[in-house]
């Protein structure tokens, strides 16, 4: 079992990037790039983590959600309020 580390400066590389065969080496499988917030700026280590913060932190339209359109997130209330006004 290997962990890898990470200088402070190739973090921001490794979350937006992923590594592969050219920054771990061939002996090691390719790390892929990890889920980020765009709302928060804050990566997440895999999608489902990702998807729980969207849920705690952030809102959905119900009304598009029920007639199909999923996944849509906003960031705030006031942002939702506004979708609200200018969809529904």
């Amino acid at each position: 079992c290997e962990q890898l580390l990470y200088d402070p400066e190739d973090v921001k590389r490794h979350h937006q990037e992923g590594d592969g065969a050219y920054t771990i080496g061939k002996a090691l499988p390719p790390v892929a790039r990890h889920a980020y917030c765009k709302f928060c700026r804050r990566a997440f280590f895999s999608q489902e983590d990702l998807l729980m913060h969207m849920h705690k932190r952030h809102h959905i339209c119900k009304l598009c959600d029920r007639i199909g359109r999923r996944g849509h997130f906003y960031c705030d209330f006031s942002y939702l309020s506004l979708h609200y006004e200018e969809q529904h």
